[in-house]
């Protein structure tokens, strides 16, 4: 992984911001500055010091047509350290090329810079191509996540002193080496200011929230009522003690002062929509449809020939519909902290081959290996183990102790209403979570990842119990 390496390995980032903002609104002018806050951050995670370069009218709040919308965000989520505005009318391309080549800097853009090759000739265009082919890195958003090329080899930092082999614009004065030494120190002062807010977020961002929220989220839910019942979700998955929905969005990097509809929208996009309003207000989630194909047999498919780790996370990420890699593989079953480890107790270790280091490690099947995908039945102590956890709940629920299935006769007379149902229990998801982990010391996602198969085990366990989830509760009856 890319924050093995120590700030010296890493070269420094230069972001194409009109490209990057364009890009992440379906490449419509004037584009989306939420774009090239994605890939600030993605980046300065991986512990680089990264660099934004946008065009100043593009932020001139007096012509409002021409700015980039959610520019408020890009302000709050970036400093203006970490900005290189742009003269209005200068070539915002010429700037950006001379940062990387004078820094070994590496360029984010999906700009095959035409315009700039054209312009040189000889010797100079010959630089300009070895360096384009080593320096810049192209990208996408895949549901709304940044992902950089995953091909793309992140080449080593180039110490100040080292000129770069590949220059193809003259350098060297006394004057340019002056000036370098206020950016390096603003680059510094932005990358410690980032480290800092990382360590108080543990690593977690909105990313992380929408898995929750995916994993969570009914089809149909009212707005009012999901507040508090998110807080419940994160605590219980991250172990955490937020109190508030406030508080949350603080943890995660998200602003305190939108809406819950604002943020759902921010999140999933046109994957919402919402009608009514006030404490009617109601959403309606519709997730994008995932492949017919297994995943295990996709990931078998990918694995045929050498894949970098990387791409292979990035792609299997998309395919279930923009779900963290790791927490695809544990919803598959397998154990372990990285993604190296989950893949191997999933399909065997003996049955994967790895080669290379960090993020340039690649896998790939042992050829004539031949792996069982893993079985959608479950063995008989696997089963055992779902019922105790099954027990658990239903005594969280407050299920007598001496409760006993119903006989054939009450269960028709509670059938045709001439009976009452001799036990009902209803219970927030969130706080059952809460209580499963305070009782049993183990988070309820991680005995069923899925709570579909949760409520499938209660119905069809020997309790003769009916169970549903409607209002973010937990809801059982008897039969």
């Amino acid at each position: 992984m890319t924050n093995k390496k120590t700030q010296k390995e890493l070269p420094k980032i230069a972001l194409d911001g009109a490209n990057i903002a364009c890009a992440f609104m379906g490449h419509q002018i004037p584009g989306d500055a939420t774009g090239i806050v994605k890939a600030h951050h993605y980046f300065v995670e991986q512990g680089h010091e990264v660099v934004a370069f946008v065009k100043q009218f593009r932020m001139n709040e007096k012509n409002p047509k021409q700015m980039m919308k959610n520019l408020d965000f890009f302000h709050q989520e970036i400093s203006k350290d970490a900005m290189a505005v742009v003269p209005a009318r200068a070539d915002d391309d010429s700037f950006f090329i001379d940062f990387c080549v004078k820094n070994s800097a590496v360029l984010i853009t999906q700009d095959g810079l035409k315009d700039h090759e054209s312009r040189l000739q000889g010797e100079d265009r010959d630089n300009f191509l070895e360096w384009r082919s080593k320096y810049r890195c192209d990208y996408m958003f895949a549901l709304d996540q940044f992902m950089p090329d995953p091909n793309f080899s992140m080449p080593e930092a180039v110490g100040a002193s080292s000129p770069s082999a590949s220059t193809p614009v003259k350098s060297g004065t006394k004057k340019q080496e002056q000036k370098k030494s206020p950016q390096k120190k603003a680059n510094q002062k932005t990358r410690t200011k980032k480290k800092t807010q990382g360590n108080k977020s543990k690593g977690r961002g909105s990313d992380d929230l929408r898995d929750i929220l995916r994993a969570n989220m009914e089809s149909k839910f009212r707005v009012h009522s999901l507040g508090t019942d998110l807080v419940g979700w994160c605590n219980e998955e991250w172990g955490t003690s937020m109190t508030s929905t406030r508080a949350l969005r603080k943890y995660v990097g998200l602003p305190t002062s939108p809406s819950m509809s604002a943020i759902l929208e921010r999140l999933f996009g046109d994957e919402v929509s919402f009608s009514g309003e006030g404490q009617n207000l109601v959403c309606r989630y519709q997730p994008p449809s995932s492949s017919q194909m297994k995943l295990e047999d996709w990931l078998l498919e990918m694995m045929g020939e050498w894949i970098r780790l990387s791409g292979l996370g990035h792609q299997l990420s998309s395919e279930a519909g923009g779900k963290k890699p790791k927490m695809v593989l544990k919803g598959l079953g397998a154990k372990g902290k990285t993604f190296e480890e989950l893949l191997k107790n999933l399909f065997g270790q003996e049955n994967l081959q790895f080669r290379g280091e960090s993020n340039t490690m690649e896998v790939r099947l042992v050829k004539g290996a031949i792996v069982p995908t893993p079985s959608p039945r479950k063995s008989v102590v696997q089963a055992q183990v779902d019922q105790k956890v099954v027990k658990q709940i239903l005594d969280i629920m407050g299920l007598p102790s001496d409760w006993k299935p119903p006989s054939i006769l009450t269960f028709f007379k509670r059938f045709f209403g001439k009976a009452p149902a001799a036990f009902e229990s209803t219970m927030n998801y969130a706080r059952v979570g809460e209580e499963f982990l305070r009782l049993s010391g183990t988070r309820l996602s991680e005995a069923f990842p899925d709570r579909k198969v949760l409520i499938n085990s209660i119905n069809e366990s020997r309790y003769g119990l009916n169970a549903k989830y409607a209002d973010n509760s937990l809801i059982i009856k008897s039969r």
